[in-house]
């Protein structure tokens, strides 16, 4: 099943391999004689995952207290397709595959037993070099004790992106993987393949745009129970049974899906979402875009020289202005609570009313599902950019302006006319 994944065989072909390897053995051998017999084989492992119907239009999951129903209780549309068959076919599925039992299986093998501890007895040097060297890890474990004491309960971050398995030149699909990784492993082991642990695949061909928080669902109620409730893990090392607990730390994403997973909207003169209304940005007069140019001297130390520059920012501006207040967990709920965002799972899918106030005194589009967990508000840090696309769309915009590549520049009229009117830059206006 590996050489098939890693090689992207087709059943066919492993149906061949196994029956030709079939006939060199003995008569007598128990070797699967084809794919469907591998996966009964590989199906007793205890690693299975749960096919799941969804509205065609991602208004809801036929899940738990819905699973019996036969149309959406948003939109109304039916959830099988006309068919002649007997077995009824969904218009939409998506996968989910349960995290439990993998997370348990890092305890139960040699190789990863031991390193699972890692976190909690690795010595600091000073410098940053593992996520629980960081301020954000220390101020959880400070919060919850009991937790932090059990050096090998889990600590979990997710990401996700959009791709297209088709490649650039096949047709449009964009398909959305969510992943989970246990950062208890040392530097070395964290990031490596084997330990992102595929947890969700949204289907296509669509964009889910606000209704990811629809798929998240299972997993955030099999998070609420390891964090509640635990599962009992037999830890090959120390040779004893535990009880295992979660925490998701965190969420790791690009901008765009930073505001899908968030609930912030993450574009218009308000998308930084630690600024918020106390942003400094604003549109150009020209290219009639938000713009937040000069909007970081304010986080400089006050006696920075930059701060007092009136020539290498906004022309004529000095900045005396402290940098905006830190926003915490419980402030934050009662902004939702106070502009009534909601759930998606309560209005369904993409069905979100337009929250008051949005893109004039905020940017929230709704409540994420994140906050279900009980820890959440808690967290000095819950979402997370991926610097990868920063660096990328810094340097592809950068060295496209430099090059003047055709159709990619940033130099246009347009921007030597907002450059004219912001910057005292003359020689770059013509």
């Amino acid at each position: 099943m590996t050489i098939k994944t890693d090689y992207n065989l087709s059943e066919e072909c492993v149906d061949a391999i196994t029956d030709w390897a079939k006939d060199l053995l003995p008569e007598d051998n128990l070797l699967p004689a084809s794919y469907y017999e591998v996966q009964k084989l590989v199906a007793d492992l205890g690693l299975l995952y749960k096919v799941i119907d969804v509205c065609i239009d991602n208004y809801m999951l036929y899940w738990r207290e819905d699973e019996n129903r036969n149309s959406c209780r948003f939109c109304r549309k039916p959830r099988y397709q006309e068919t002649s068959g007997r077995v009824p076919i969904p218009y939409k599925r998506m996968w989910y595959l349960p995290i439990t039992d993998r997370l348990k299986r890092l305890y139960t093998s040699q190789r990863t037993a031991k390193p699972m501890r890692w976190h909690g007895e690795h010595r600091q040097d000073g410098d940053i070099t593992h996520p629980s060297d960081a301020e954000a890890w220390k101020h959880f474990q400070s919060l919850y004790p009991d937790f932090a004491y059990e050096r090998r309960n889990m600590y979990l971050g997710l990401c996700t992106d959009g791709f297209n398995p088709f490649g650039k030149h096949g047709r449009k699909y964009s398909l959305w993987p969510v992943i989970v990784t246990p950062y208890n492993l040392p530097p070395s082991l964290c990031m490596r393949r084997e330990f992102l642990f595929l947890s969700i695949l949204v289907p296509g061909p669509d964009h889910p745009k606000r209704s990811l928080d629809v798929f998240l669902q299972p997993l955030i109620y099999e998070l609420q129970m390891l964090w509640e409730h635990g599962a009992e893990v037999y830890d090959v090392s120390c040779q004893q049974n535990f009880n295992m607990r979660a925490v998701l730390m965190w969420t790791i994403s690009d901008f765009p899906a930073y505001g899908m997973l968030s609930g912030w909207t993450t574009h218009g003169r308000l998308s930084c979402p630690y600024c918020q209304e106390n942003t400094d940005a604003f549109q150009l007069r020209n290219g009639r875009k938000s713009c937040l140019f000069d909007c970081h001297r304010r986080f400089l130390p006050s006696d920075h020289p930059y701060r007092r520059s009136r020539t290498l920012f906004t022309k004529s501006k000095k900045v005396f202005d402290a940098p905006p207040p830190e926003i915490d967990g419980y402030n934050l709920l009662e902004q939702l609570r106070d502009f009534g965002a909601d759930r998606t799972p309560d209005c369904g899918g993409n069905g979100h009313e337009h929250v008051y106030g949005a893109s004039e005194v905020h940017n929230w589009h709704k409540k994420s599902i994140f906050w279900d967990l009980p820890y959440w508000k808690t967290h000095l840090l819950r979402h997370n950019v991926d610097a990868m696309h920063v660096e990328k769309n810094f340097f592809e915009n950068i060295m496209n302006t430099v090059l003047n590549v055709k159709g990619k520049t940033k130099d246009n009229i347009k921007s030597r006319l907002d450059l004219a009117d912001i910057c005292d830059r003359a020689y770059l206006e013509v």
